[in-house]
């Protein structure tokens, strides 16, 4: 049987009489029938055992039981008339309390509500405001050629078309697009402009002298790959800066078309504090709004959810997050709002 909340406040005499100075009876009437029936069972077993005890007892024994049989009803109402007092005054179930001090808590609204609050305080940014100010980086931008570059934007989402000189002015103008406040997404579809008489034997030589005058690239444990002026770097890093300056130094290296990463983190142990530490991190960080930004781990697999100002924010996240130590993947699921 299922019993319905009340909906309606009780202010009558009947809920007067369940509270005291506003602090509910229940459980003054539970302790009560607690300590009553028991001793009135006792009290029933010595007099059936003990004829002398009713003579001892006097009225007493009809006084305990008595009080016994009252406590139950009245314990029975009073919890109930509790359980409706709190579905009144209950926050929504979907509701989150926060503590803002030692002694304060903030009531955070349900997903929802502040998915709703997102999607009316952020205002994008119009595409074509988004367009120009691309457009305008690019032509900021030291050794890019934007009179090739073409920039399209929909919905927050930059599209970059033509040709570029090499893959270091791929990367850069890849880059500087994503500087723009307002670019939520980017689609790096250049190409380089003329093919190279550099053989693929020749871009692997190279490559691997690079590598090797890195000292912060692990060069021993990185292979090289060429095929079609496609650079494919595999092996393993013990951290993934890296992995990342191993990148770049293959994305210097002239002819060369694109640089897949195939390198692995080598294995290390899990930790239970590395949510809370990513966290902490993200608090220390002055770019990095952390209220916003939410942390889980499993195993060594690092999952980053909620909003970013900027996509250089969204970066700077995830930058952050593979600093730790105990992590050899980070999922990226920031939106960025603008």
């Amino acid at each position: 049987m299922t019993r319905t909340p009340c909906t309606s406040t009780s202010t009558g005499p009947a809920s007067r009489r369940l509270q005291f100075g506003g602090i509910p009876l229940h459980p003054l009437f539970v302790h009560l029938t607690s300590v009553a029936v028991p001793v009135a069972a006792l009290t029933a077993i010595a007099v059936a055992l003990w004829p002398a005890a009713r003579r001892w007892l006097g009225v007493g024994g009809p006084i305990i039981g008595l009080v016994a049989l009252v406590s139950v009803p009245l314990a029975t109402s009073s919890g109930e008339w509790l359980e409706h007092r709190e579905h009144e005054t209950a926050l929504p179930s979907s509701g989150r309390a926060r503590r803002t001090g030692r002694w304060s808590f903030q009531v955070e609204p349900p997903p929802q509500d502040r998915r709703a609050m997102t999607e009316h305080t952020v205002n994008h940014r119009p595409d074509a405001d988004v367009k120009a100010d691309v457009e305008e980086e690019l032509d900021w931008t030291p050794g890019v050629d934007v009179d090739a570059i073409g920039v399209a934007v929909e919905d927050g989402v930059v599209t970059l078309t033509g040709q570029v000189g090499n893959h270091t002015e791929r990367i850069q103008a890849a880059k500087a697009a994503l500087r723009v406040a307002g670019v939520r997404g980017l689609a790096e579809e250049l190409d380089i402009r003329s093919p190279s008489a550099r053989t693929d034997a020749e871009i692997a030589s190279d490559v691997r002298a690079a590598l090797d005058a890195d000292a912060s690239v692990p060069s021993d444990t990185i292979d090289v790959q060429v095929r079609d002026r496609i650079v494919t770097l595999t092996g393993s890093a013990h951290w993934h800066f890296q992995r990342l300056a191993a990148l770049r130094d293959a994305e210097r290296v002239a002819s060369v078309q694109f640089v897949l990463d195939r390198m692995e983190l080598t294995p290390r142990p899990s930790a239970l504090d590395t949510a809370e530490r990513i966290r902490q991190a993200f608090v220390r960080h002055a770019e990095l709004d952390a209220d916003r930004i939410d942390v889980a781990v499993a195993g060594t697999i690092v999952t980053l959810t909620g909003h970013a100002r900027t996509w250089a924010e969204r970066r700077q996240a995830e930058v952050a997050a593979w600093r730790s130590p105990h992590v050899t993947e980070v999922d990226d699921r920031i939106v960025v709002d603008e």
